[in-house]
């Protein structure tokens, strides 16, 4: 879950310095609670304070919980479907703690436009 919550906090700085300041983008998360109650209690510890770092960045994250699914996913307003275990960190694996959306840096390679 660590590298899954990180890598979606990547993205959302990467979207609060995209933005005009003054606009709020809202995101919805899908997730499933574990079952394990240490592990729920660190998870919703987790989803909390991702969503006070994207306020703070002028993002509103909503939060749904999905028995259905195994990983965590978002879906942009054209229909791309990213998961988080998977989509975000194809290039190298993050280390470390928690970031704030303000304190993240996001390297695109290639020739990549946003």
């Amino acid at each position: 879950m660590n590298h899954q919550g990180r890598n979606f906090v990547e993205l959302l700085a990467l979207i609060a310095s995209a933005k005009d300041p003054a606009d709020e983008v809202t995101f919805k998360l899908f997730t499933l609670l574990e079952t394990d109650p240490q592990y729920q209690k660190r998870q919703l510890q987790m989803i909390g304070q991702i969503i006070q770092g994207a306020a703070q960045q002028g993002i509103k994250l909503d939060v749904a919980k999905d028995p259905g699914v195994h990983d965590r996913w978002i879906r942009t307003n054209n229909g791309w479907r990213i998961n988080l275990g998977r989509g975000l960190d194809i290039f190298q694996k993050q280390e470390g703690g928690w970031w704030d959306c303000k304190n993240n840096g996001v390297t695109l390679k290639g020739d990549t436009t946003l």
